[in-house]
């Protein structure tokens, strides 16, 4: 059972390119892709929250971070009340990037599904609605070391 999963998260990322170095054409990793989602998805969030939401390394999150500051993807404002606490907010390019890559994204999933009959499609969508209800609605877990 165990080689049977393993093998399929093989296949399933193969098909999907996450091995590629570069997300969707992009300069930028599937980590980095994640992380301006992220941002996106969670208005003006703290890096800690992306950290935490995403399982990353609080020191690797900040340095991706500081690298899409460096480039105009985001900026960070700071609490009036608590100067250690930091927001940070996609720039309008960050805002254009991660909409490009929420497109790809979507027509990805959308080439996947296509090839599927009504039924297959049924079936897969029930499978993928399982596997979110039985892995993740049980709260948070962490599968690694």
């Amino acid at each position: 059972m165990i080689n049977d999963i393993r093998n399929f998260n093989r296949k399933y990322t193969q098909l999907l390119g996450l091995l590629n170095k570069k997300v969707f054409n992009t300069d930028f990793s599937l980590t980095e892709g994640r992380i301006l989602l992220e941002i996106k998805a969670n208005y003006q969030c703290s890096p800690q929250m992306i950290s935490q939401n995403l399982n990353l390394d609080k020191s690797y999150t900040s340095r991706i971070i500081k690298s899409f500051e460096k480039r105009d993807l985001l900026i960070k404002t700071s609490n009036p009340k608590d100067l250690r606490v930091k927001k940070i907010l996609l720039t309008e390019l960050g805002n254009q990037l991660t909409d490009d890559i929420d497109q790809k994204s979507i027509q990805q999933i959308q080439r996947l599904l296509e090839t599927l009959s009504d039924q297959e499609l049924k079936d897969f969508y029930k499978s993928v609605m399982t596997l979110e209800k039985i892995l993740f609605e049980k709260g948070d877990q962490n599968v690694e070391n």
